[in-house]
């Protein structure tokens, strides 16, 4: 999957393992070990583990220093080019559904799809047996059992559509969102402006309290409209 997403050139990319600094260091060894150790274990973490000889790995334990090191590395081996998904959208203008990574991810739900399909099933044949013979307790758990398939099932199939989204319907979702950032970040600006527009000079402690905190809400709006800025900076 790897390749599908992002190609062969797979220049500045880790493996990092997390989380060091909510276990003994020794416990964190073994299980790093056992991901490395991938022989022995499900196909998803034979996959994980087949990658440790591709990519350097580094650890990050909640500390600054080796967030630091992770974003230094990361910073001095990228390069400005485009992943292989982001090639094939934007450039062959096909679907996600029609890039490698996509019919990888589409034969995975499809998977999935029948095997719920078959799962609901064989519960019905089950259903009604117990119907027939009034066994009520069973009937209902049986049930809940089909519900639950179902709603997977249903789930599956909202997932397999999405694959059918193209580049263009990512911009247009990206630009409600930015939209809707952008009209709550200017609904809290008014509200703002009217306290403030509401005040006098101030007479008494409570009243520094409360211009301080106005300052505050107009410090965190400021932060917003950065932060919004820096997302429409960010390539699709």
């Amino acid at each position: 999957m790897v390749r599908e997403l992002c190609g062969e050139d797979r220049t500045g990319f880790l493996l990092v393992t997390s989380k060091w600094n909510h276990i003994k260091f020794e416990v964190g060894e073994a299980r790093e070990k056992e991901l490395w150790n991938f022989r022995d274990y499900r196909p998803w973490q034979r996959k994980i583990g087949s990658l440790r000889g591709q990519f350097p790995t580094l650890r990050y334990g909640g500390e600054r220093e080796e967030a630091e090191v992770i974003l230094d590395y990361i910073i001095r081996n990228a390069k400005p080019e485009a992943f292989a998904i982001q090639t094939e959208m934007a450039s062959n203008r096909v679907p996600l559904m029609a890039t490698r990574a996509g019919r990888r991810i589409a034969d995975s739900f499809q998977m999935y799809k029948t095997r719920h399909a078959r799962d609901i099933e064989s519960l019905e044949e089950e259903e009604e047996l117990a119907r027939n013979e009034q066994d009520l307790a069973r009937l209902a758990e049986i049930q809940h059992e089909i519900d639950s398939y179902r709603h997977k099932f249903d789930r599956t199939e909202m997932q397999l559509a999405r694959l059918q989204t193209t580049s263009e319907d990512l911009i247009k979702e990206f630009d409600l969102r930015r939209s809707k950032d952008w009209e709550a970040l200017l609904q809290k600006l008014r509200r703002t402006e009217v306290r403030l527009a509401e005040k006098h000079q101030p007479e008494t402690a409570d009243d520094d309290i409360s211009t301080s905190m106005d300052q505050l809400d107009l410090d965190k709006l400021d932060d917003e409209i950065d932060e919004i800025n820096r997302s429409e900076c960010e390539p699709m």
